[in-house]
């Protein structure tokens, strides 16, 4: 009788929660936000989501989507036909986790993202950074040592 409550309270929460989720799209981090905490609310494991947990769990799942290249180096071509699958776990089990992780540390993650994505274009300007893989600090050096270049023709 005590598990057949709790299970009536967890469809009771999914039900009450229903119409919230109806009206986000489907693939919007709120919803994804919201359907994570709904998929762990009615299985009680907020308990083990420590951020130390939580941090461990994306490195665990990184790794794993690591693992898929262990020794190889596949062309693109062969990653979308045999492994896509595989990656496509990998990364879903990696942002739950960080979507997770973000929500309950109250980091607003599509605000970050965007800061993020600020930061690095001050970090990599076009002129510097198009076609190259280099570091950001790369740019600063090269740089410099092209003023220090012209400065010694110019003297």
């Amino acid at each position: 009788m005590e598990n057949s409550s709790v299970l009536l309270s967890h469809k009771l929460f999914s039900f009450t929660h229903l119409f919230v989720l109806m009206n986000l799209p489907s693939n919007s981090l709120d919803y994804l936000k919201k359907r994570i905490v709904e998929f762990i609310t009615e299985r009680d494991w907020d308990q083990f989501h420590s951020c130390k947990n939580l941090a461990i769990s994306i490195m665990l799942e990184a790794a794993e989507l690591l693992e898929l290249f262990q020794w190889t180096d596949p062309p693109l071509r062969d990653v979308k036909k045999d492994l896509k699958q595989n990656i496509s776990d990998e990364l879903a089990d990696l942002a739950i986790y960080v979507i997770r992780f973000a929500n309950k540390l109250e980091i607003d993650l599509g605000a970050q993202i965007i800061a993020k994505i600020k930061e690095n274009e001050k970090k990599y300007p076009i002129p510097e950074s198009i076609g190259r893989a280099d570091k950001y600090h790369e740019y600063f050096i090269r740089n410099r040592r092209s003023q220090s270049e012209e400065r010694k023709k110019g003297v």
